[in-house]
Order: C-alpha cells, then sequence, then structure tokens
C-alpha cells in the first residue's frame, strides 16, 4: 500500500558517498529542526560498502537513505544491472512498537528514489534494498531512519553484511526495542570461521551487560535473544567481538534504542 507518492530520480544525480572511516567513527548529525543530536557509529545513512574481493558478487557496492526536507532520498550503487526494490518500513509510533509495517515501496532498474513523508506519525523507521548478486544470491541492505517532529534522520547501522568478513553478517530484528511490549533485543549473525564470541551492550562508555559466547561454529545463523528489562532506556551500542583461532579479532557495533 502506497502512503505517499514516489518520485523517481536518477541515482546519478544523488551523488552517493562512500562510508569515510572505521565503524566506530563518531560521526553525528542533527535531527532537522528538533535540536536533537544522534549518537552515530559510522557515516549517518550509509550501509557499509562489501570488502573489494567481494564487490563482483554482491549486488550492492553501497546504498544510503537521506533525510531530504520532510522526506527520504533513496540512492544505491550496483554491481550488476539487475532491478533494485527499495521499500519504507515503520517499525515504531512513538513509544510502541508496531512490527515491520510497509509505507512505500520503489521498484527500478537504473534509479534511486525519493519518498515525499507526507502522512506519517513520527517513530522509527528503515529502509530495505533487495537485488541480486552477480553469483545470483539476493542482497539485503537496511538502513535506520527516525522521524522526529515531522522530518527525518539519519540513523547509525543496526544490519551490516560483508560476505567474505569473519563476521559475514551482523543484524538486530528492528533498531528498536522495549517499548509498551517490552520487545527484546534480538541479535543474529554468521561467522566465516570457528571463532570465540563476545557480546558487549554498552552506553556511551559504561558496559551495560557482556555475554562470552564460547566457541560458535561457522555457515550457520547464530541468534541471541535479550529482554529488554534489565537494558536501561534509550541508545544501546550492541558489540560483537569475534576471535578466531589463527588471525586478529574483527569486532562489528551496531546501534539500537530502547523505547
Amino acid at each position: 500500500m502506497r502512503r505517499a507518492a514516489v518520485i523517481l530520480v536518477a541515482a546519478a544525480a544523488v551523488g552517493v558517498t562512500a562510508m569515510a572511516g572505521p565503524a566506530a567513527q563518531d560521526c553525528r548529525a542533527q535531527a532537522g529542526g528538533s535540536g536533537a543530536v544522534e549518537p552515530r557509529l559510522a557515516c549517518p545513512g550509509v550501509a557499509s560498502k562489501a570488502p573489494a574481493a567481494c564487490a563482483s558478487a554482491a549486488g550492492f557496492r553501497r546504498v544510503s537513505a537521506t533525510p531530504r526536507a520532510r522526506g527520504v532520498r533513496f540512492a544505491f550503487s550496483r554491481t550488476g544491472g539487475r532491478p533494485v526494490t527499495v521499500e519504507l518500513f515503520q517499525v515504531s509510533i512513538g513509544s510502541r512498537i508496531v512490527g515491520n509495517r510497509r509505507v512505500a515501496r520503489v521498484s527500478a532498474a537504473r534509479s534511486g528514489g525519493a519518498f515525499a513523508g507526507r502522512r506519517l506519525r513520527d517513530g522509527y523507521f528503515f529502509a530495505r534494498f533487495t537485488t541480486v548478486g552477480t553469483d545470483g544470491r539476493k542482497d539485503v541492505r537496511r538502513v535506520a531512519l527516525r522521524r522526529l517532529r515531522g522530518r527525518f534522520a539519519s540513523r547509525s547501522e543496526f544490519d551490516r553484511r560483508e560476505r567474505c568478513g569473519l563476521i559475514q553478517s551482523s543484524r538486530l530484528a528492528r533498531p528498536v526495542f522495549g517499548g509498551g511490549s517490552s520487545r527484546g533485543l534480538e541479535l543474529s549473525y554468521r561467522l566465516s570461521s570457528a571463532s570465540r564470541v563476545t557480546v558487549t551492550l554498552r552506553r556511551g562508555t559504561r558496559v551495560v551487560r557482556r555475554f562470552a559466547r564460547g566457541t560458535q561454529g561457522a555457515g550457520r545463523t547464530h541468534r541471541l535473544r535479550l529482554p529488554s528489562s534489565r537494558i536501561p532506556r534509550g541508545d544501546v551500542v550492541v558489540e560483537l567481538r569475534a576471535a578466531p583461532k589463527a588471525g586478529g579479532a574483527v569486532t562489528r557495533r551496531l546501534l539500537a534504542r530502547r523505547l
């Protein structure tokens, strides 16, 4: 169901910019008109690029969802010519989590798109970009957003994928948890090599909880679900660290907010 008009625009005109600096970079952006400042783990509104070794197989080089006026502009850069579908989902209204409610959809072969953003209530959202890579596998990227006082603001990553990395994927079920229904915080991840895994939750520099998960195998999806009752309200950084027997440890950080 389309809740607002969707206007196609050329992706080349969007001017997509690659993510600058490491995932722990503290980029900050002010939400339009609200005076609120969103914490950043990586440059806002941009999903991670795949390593060079994987670029030819992945469907996307990069994707972005950039606030523009009261709407959002979507952009992507592909490795092939497969069609791309862009969808916008609302996951919360105020402090109430509503699941994954689709509010806009664009299907385009060679373009990005702009969403006008009308008739939506404030809350948290994510844009989902879907295509097929040159290896025939589906490539899905997600970018988190927040709408506050009628304007969108970018959020840091809650879903990160690197096909050829040690941590091939790390994903939160949604960029928010808790709320009136006390939804838990759900993390899933895949490894390319068996590794000792530690999951740490942080509020600023303070460690809220830490879980040593032992050695976990490669090639399957591992899941961790945490009740929201023992996690303070506000932004929480989920830090996933994997240490293989050979080679250096890898850390990925994702951002969620307890409502």
